[in-house]
């Protein structure tokens, strides 16, 4: 079904790179590289390119922004401890298993799971964690803003967080506002993805 409404979304938007990049994420989470090559193919053909992924965080009036893949913030030492340290607890306390079948598929499961941890919007959760304790702490909600949809394992990562370390994060990405609140998760979906998924039940 999955493939189906992205076909769909592809045909109804072909100069969007967004709807590619949906049906890439389909087939990784399903191992199907191959279709992700015919995928990144046809965006070659078509000029587009997919944005990279860019999440920010407000933290006592700072904007900090971190890109997909970066590791030159200042602070990446102490954000990459608490990201290790609260996944280590989120396993232990509420059997939280990575999906790596987000990350690339030729490298190793250790280094995915790395690769995952260095997505945007986890780099500014990690942020948070790590300024816990200290002037710069989020007494209130965790809000966290990304251009692009969050992925399946972020989202699992973001309920685990919420569970074990009993904050309250919402993160607003490309289509709808998601939050987490001891393990759950409600979304809330913006005026563009309403649209579009009424265009997609009048093609049913």
């Amino acid at each position: 079904m999955g493939r189906e409404v992205g076909g769909i979304l592809m045909e109804l938007d072909e100069g969007n790179a967004v709807n590619y990049v949906m049906v890439l994420n389909i087939y990784a989470e399903a191992g199907e590289w191959g279709e992700c090559e015919r995928i990144r193919g046809l965006m070659r053909r078509r000029g587009l390119k997919k944005d990279g992924g860019r999440s920010w965080i407000e933290i006592k009036k700072e904007v900090h922004n971190f890109y997909g893949g970066d590791d030159s913030y200042p602070l990446m030492g102490r954000i990459r401890e608490a990201l290790v340290d609260v996944e280590r607890r989120m396993r232990e306390e509420v059997g939280y298993v990575s999906r790596t079948g987000f990350a690339m598929h030729d490298i190793e499961e250790e280094s995915k799971e790395d690769n995952l941890r260095m997505h945007s919007e986890r780099l500014a959760v990690g942020l948070a964690l790590a300024c816990e304790g200290s002037s710069l702490e989020i007494r209130d909600v965790i809000r966290v803003f990304k251009n692009l949809r969050v992925c399946v394992d972020c989202h699992e990562f973001m309920k685990g967080v919420s569970k074990v370390v009993g904050r309250v994060l919402v993160v607003r990405d490309a289509c709808r506002f998601h939050r987490f609140e001891g393990g759950n998760r409600n979304i809330r979906w913006t005026t563009y993805s309403l649209v579009v998924r009424m265009l997609l039940r009048g093609n049913e």
